[in-house]
């Protein structure tokens, strides 16, 4: 139970997409973690393909202090974080503290809309892999990038590998609690 004591938010919104959201959510459990589903309401969701959870707070109800890590999968969840202010400020206060944040498929492209334009951290991460993917360059096969405490994967086949690269990545923070996995001021 390498992840015993963590506690992971998984955003959701209607139209999730469905092993984006419930790989990782058992992975973790399974390692240990104690994962709570964040959603706009508290209410049950239903994926792409039918499948319903329930969220089990409003991301406005959490802040970044109750959690280690946020899996953000794809599907609609994305727009989510365009639209509902508090899921916004949830992931950039977690980016900011230094803590995991962790986006599939689509996930990453959008994790923009969680910060300030001026906010060049968020512009050479996202801007710039999302850049290196569409050029095809060093990064177009890897099935997992991580800069810092930010890790992105795509497409859904990379989930054991996106699971793997969090799971250390949280294994780490544990091991040096008074430091950041990068600061990137």
């Amino acid at each position: 139970m390498e992840l015993e004591g963590n506690r992971v938010a998984v955003l959701v919104e209607d139209h999730y997409a469905d092993l984006e959201l419930w790989y990782p959510v058992l992975r973790l459990q399974e390692a240990g973690a104690e994962v709570v589903i964040v959603g706009t309401e508290t209410r049950r969701y239903t994926s792409q393909h039918g499948l319903p959870i329930q969220a089990d707070s409003r991301a406005e109800q959490v802040s970044a202090d109750d959690f280690d890590a946020i899996i953000i999968p794809g599907g609609a969840v994305p727009d989510a974080l365009r639209r509902d202010p508090a899921m916004a400020v949830l992931v950039r206060e977690m980016e900011q503290r230094g803590k995991v944040v962790a986006a599939v498929s689509d996930a990453d492209q959008n994790l923009t809309s969680t910060h300030d334009a001026d906010d060049t951290y968020t512009e050479r991460v996202f801007s710039l892999t999302a850049r290196v993917q569409q050029e095809e360059g060093a990064f177009a096969e890897s099935t997992v990038l991580r800069e810092g405490n930010v890790i992105t994967a795509c497409p859904p086949v990379n989930l054991p590998a996106f699971c793997r690269m969090i799971i250390v990545a949280l294994m780490a923070a544990n091991s040096a609690p008074s430091e950041h996995l990068k600061d990137y001021g």
